[in-house]
């Protein structure tokens, strides 16, 4: 008995959380309870950043003698991709049915996107079938690249801690044990060195290595079999893999625009004129757009592509650099 009236319990404050959510929304979107069927469509926030979840819900609003049918699941949500999605069970509200159909979104491509209003179709008591169109939303999406200003979150140092025992003599003594295995094993790689007397192959070039994976690449006919998205996945992680390489960089998790910034600043010396950045740029841009924005190129853009890729590898290799008139 106690347990059931702690499910009662906890059913009655759900329904009450969800009675309280509709009437913001019914106040937010002055919505007309004597037309027999509402569609509205709601973000929880106006603004995100780069990679942020965001909650994108489709709330119908209808007399319940009425057969309603919401829009398919992921319509007019291309721009996004689908982390996550769901539907609530209907719920009676001042002699209404409300249903919602929710998504969890998510993008990596900054800008202003509008999502097209949804259309729910129901079919009334005398067998006509009828549309009602929502409202459409906007969300900006934003970088993640902090601004210039001195962040004020950050707190000075803090004093020190006196520590209750003195551990610096133990410190001390296991330092020194440490350097002397240190020197006996540096010493020991040096002698049997200069034993062997072995040369170390020089490390390979950073264009070789990316000609290799293009080649690897066209010899898995990608294009042929319509893998665009793993073609596009390994075009972008060649010049990407090509740049750290060449410029010494690590930014394996970095956005786009984080990445250019980042080679812009590494590769000071000139080797990167404004044509090879606006390439860079176009490229990676384009790259994006397949693997997040569910972008569909044509046969033509995709071998444009992969020679944007080998033009770069091919403008910027650090022997046809160093070989040109300073």
């Amino acid at each position: 008995m106690r347990y059931l009236i702690i499910l009662l319990t906890i059913s009655l404050v759900l329904v009450s959380c969800g009675d309280d959510r509709t009437e913001d929304l019914l106040e937010q979107y002055d919505v007309d309870l004597t037309k027999p069927v509402t569609v509205i469509a709601s973000t929880d926030v106006e603004e995100a950043t780069i990679g942020d979840k965001i909650r994108y819900t489709i709330t119908v609003i209808s007399d319940p003698e009425l057969d309603v049918t919401i829009p398919p699941f992921g319509e007019n949500l291309d721009s996004f991709g689908i982390k996550d999605f769901g539907r609530s069970e209907p719920r009676d509200f001042k002699g209404k049915t409300i249903e919602e159909q929710w998504y969890v979104l998510d993008t990596y491509i900054t800008g202003i996107y509008n999502i097209p209003p949804p259309v729910v179709r129901f079919t009334r008591t005398d067998g006509g079938v009828r549309e009602v169109e929502g409202n459409d939303v906007s969300i900006e999406i934003i970088s993640v690249i902090p601004d210039s200003e001195e962040p004020e979150d950050i707190m000075g140092i803090a004093d020190p801690v006196n520590l209750p025992v003195d551990y610096k003599p133990y410190i001390l003594i296991g330092a020194g044990i440490v350097v002397l295995i240190g020197a006996g094993i540096t010493t020991y790689i040096l002698l049997r060195r200069r034993e062997r007397k072995i040369e170390e192959a020089p490390p390979r070039a950073a264009h070789e290595i990316a000609y290799e994976q293009l080649q690897e690449i066209v010899n898995a006919n990608l294009i042929e079999t319509e893998e665009i998205g793993k073609y596009y996945v390994l075009l972008s992680a060649t010049v990407r893999y090509y740049l750290e390489n060449r410029f010494n960089l690590h930014a394996p998790e970095m956005t786009t625009e984080e990445f250019l910034q980042v080679v812009s600043t590494a590769a000071s010396d000139g080797v990167l004129i404004q044509d090879h950045r606006n390439l860079l740029q176009d490229f990676l841009t384009e790259c994006d757009l397949v693997k997040f924005a569910r972008y569909g190129p044509d046969e033509e853009q995709m071998q444009t592509a992969f020679a944007s890729a080998k033009r770069f590898v091919d403008e910027t290799r650090a022997d046809l650099v160093e070989a040109l008139p300073g």
